[in-house]
């Protein structure tokens, strides 16, 4: 698993989502929360001692609202009694044991040590008890009080899954535009709208998965408890002493009524029996007091002892909580799956469908496009052949040969298409003479792949160039056209992309009624993009040509595209076409333009033409299209030959002005060929601008 990870098979970018993904994986099995706290045994002891504090308090307070509640339901009416006598005749049963030990000596305020022993065991029981409550809520997220399982929510591990998909959904993104890039930018120059959809899915799951996380943590559960018992005790002891004081001011009043009834006048007696009654009745609320406490406490041995089905309610709450926790995670386990999986589609997709068309094309031969007919033969011991590996494919429909090294390698395949003697294979010529010399306006890496018609095209450059003849017509002996091919490596910032370009130089007979251009066109009307070829020296009839031929051989082949791609009649071709008008530099003399072009070429060969060795960018481009545009009224007199272009093939297109000589205007007026230097015009540029319309960096 690392090794797929860390050594290439995947891109760096994407690296991080999964190591992140793993770590989240990590958690949502193995949990998030925290093991529970123990109470320390120090710590219960004092809560122990606080409440026990507390219980004696509450006791005295419940013998003080015994007193009040008997000197309010007995007023001294009749002076016979004393207020002690009065409260034992009040409650002769709950008091007749006490009253006897009472009579006897000062009675022990200090309650059975075994009860107190056997509470202070119940009490600490209890708080251990009350703590695992706050601690399993606290950890498994139940409510105790209500009896409920943990609710559904949300944590801090449900943002960071989500986080973590929409982080790797935008790398997925960016690495299925980095896949699809040519694509992409092949859609954008050609002005037709597409793009990716943005999902919205992984911010609703947002609001419908995970499950309840960590609590903040807070003041520990220990210290809590002691505070808590220290406020009810503070508590008890103001309410036990506002109850002494309320007892005591009444029977104050009682007291001094009754002694004045026994001894009137004399005062020191009166004193005397005050103080006899106020210690009796002392030593009943000390027996009271103890008798309270011990019912408290017996009241909390009972009440712990009922404790076991609580302890057995908790644990089955326990074990229901983790039960819930593991369908959590298991869900959130899928969520966290299926966000992956959609974060991972658009890359996924994009990879798959780029390997499928580079399948496609591995299998499909360039020249007659059949399909799977690409067979390996091994290259003859002693050579014979132009292609220096080992092996090479052929096809076992056209008998047509490439380089094996090519097979894989995406392609591009441009015909030049135009008229009879329009000046089509001096284009390529002087094109492909550029290419082998890497005298190419690019920065790009162009060159020269070796192929079948390479032999040909050497005879042609060195007919065209050194001897500054003719080419002649191009004659097809077969309905199979060979391809030259010319290789090129792009500029992409994101990684260089090759590619295979196949030109093919069709005669002018295609654009005929004959057998053979029935022949060629299936295979040429679908063709990546065209160079169509204007002839402006040919527009009166000379060489048999008129303007009105090259207009209808361009909407024959608009016709005939759109038949072999079954279009209907009218509709746009959305193929890029780079209009070539050739021969540039014949302008003055055999167009009827004359001499009003000069100032165009002038131009062209100055401004509009890069310095040296400096790249041709777009925007030059464009501007020599367009100054090309104004001259077309004057070199295509009657005809508006843009408009006809768009119609026929919309926005993706560029007049291209060229020549096969030079654009130097110095050298027009010479009749012998050999005195012309030779430095061909704008001849690649065609070519570099349909690769650029097919996604690839080669124009600046």
């Amino acid at each position: 698993m690392s090794r797929w990870i860390f050594r290439g098979s995947l891109p760096s970018c994407a690296r991080l989502p999964i190591l992140v993904g793993c770590w989240l994986a990590g958690i949502v099995l193995f949990g998030w929360n925290r093991p529970a706290c123990a109470e320390s045994p120090t710590v219960v002891a004092e809560i122990v001692e606080l409440r026990y504090e507390t219980q004696k308090k509450k006791a005295k307070s419940d013998v003080a609202e015994w007193e009040l509640h008997m000197v309010r339901s007995r007023p001294p009416k009749d002076n016979h009694a004393s207020p002690a006598a009065r409260l034992l005749i009040g409650e002769a049963m709950f008091l007749a044991k006490a009253a006897e030990k009472a009579m006897k000596g000062s009675p022990d305020s200090e309650p059975n040590p075994d009860l107190v022993a056997t509470w202070k065991q119940a009490v600490a029981r209890r708080i251990e008890f009350e703590s695992a409550i706050v601690e399993r809520e606290r950890q498994y997220g139940f409510d105790w009080a209500n009896g409920t399982p943990p609710p559904f929510e949300l944590s801090t591990i449900d943002f960071a899954i989500v986080l973590w998909a929409g982080v790797a959904f935008c790398i997925s993104c960016l690495l299925a535009i980095h896949e699809l890039r040519r694509g992409i930018r092949r859609s954008s120059r050609s002005r037709l709208r597409g793009g990716i959809a943005a999902s919205v899915l992984a911010t609703g799951l947002l609001f419908t998965s995970g499950c309840k996380g960590p609590t903040p943590a807070g003041t520990p559960r220990p210290q809590v408890g002691k505070e808590a018992a220290s406020v009810a005790l503070a508590e008890a002891n103001a309410q036990a002493e506002r109850d002494a004081t309320d007892v005591t001011g009444r029977y104050g009043d009682w007291m001094d009524a009754w002694a004045k009834f026994l001894a009137p006048g004399d005062e020191p007696r009166q004193q005397k029996l005050k103080e006899s009654d106020g210690e009796f009745l002392r030593k009943l609320r000390v027996i009271a007091e103890r008798a309270a406490l011990e019912s408290r406490l017996a009241e909390d041995v009972a009440a712990v002892a009922a404790q076991e089905a609580d302890e057995t309610k908790l644990e089955d709450m326990t074990s229901a909580a983790i039960w819930w926790s593991m369908v959590y995670a298991a869900g959130r386990t899928v969520v966290a799956v299926v966000l992956g999986v959609l974060a991972a589609l658009p890359y996924l997709i994009a990879r798959r469908r780029a390997a499928a068309a580079r399948k496609i094309d591995s299998r499909t031969c360039p020249r007659c496009l059949a399909v799977g007919k690409l067979n390996v033969h091994s290259v003859p011991r002693n050579g014979g052949g132009e292609y220096t590996e080992s092996t090479y494919l052929e096809c076992k429909a056209c008998e047509y040969r490439m380089a094996r090294s090519h097979q894989k390698v995406p392609r591009l395949c441009f015909p030049t298409v135009g008229i009879r003697a329009g000046g089509k294979t001096h284009m390529l010529t002087t094109a492909y003479a550029s290419i082998q010399n890497r005298f190419v306006p690019s920065r790009a890496a162009i060159q020269p792949a070796p192929s079948v018609m390479d032999e040909r095209f050497r005879q042609y450059i060195e007919l065209i160039l050194r001897y500054r003849g003719e080419a002649g017509g191009t004659i097809h002996d077969n309905p199979n056209l060979d391809p030259l091919l010319v290789h090129a490596r792009d500029t992409d910032r994101w990684g260089p992309d090759g590619v295979l370009v196949n030109l093919f130089d069709y005669s002018g007979e295609l654009l005929e009624e004959t057998p053979l251009a029935q022949d060629l066109r299936p295979r040429a009307m679908h063709m990546d993009g065209f160079m169509m070829i204007f002839d402006p020296t040919q527009i009166y009839g000379e060489g048999g040509v008129t303007l009105e031929d090259q207009v209808r051989a361009l909407a024959n082949f608009y016709n005939q595209m759109a038949e072999a791609r079954g279009l209907p009649p009218g509709t746009m071709i959305p193929n890029p076409v780079a209009v070539c008008v050739t021969k540039f530099d014949l302008l003055e003399s055999s167009n009827p333009i004359g001499g009003q072009c000069l100032p165009f070429i002038k131009q062209l060969d100055g401004a509009l033409k890069p310095v040296g060795t400096e790249p041709v960018t777009l925007a030059m481009l464009k501007a020599r299209s367009e100054l090309v545009e104004q001259m077309l009224p004057l070199m295509f007199p009657g005809v508006d030959l843009g408009r006809l272009v768009r119609e026929y093939f919309g926005t993706q297109m560029l007049f291209f002005p060229m020549s096969s000589v030079n654009l130097n205007v110095d050298e027009f007026g010479r009749v012998d060929p050999m005195s012309r230097n030779p430095s061909p015009y704008g001849v690649v540029e065609p070519i570099l601008w349909l690769m650029h319309m097919h996604g690839y960096c080669v124009l600046d």
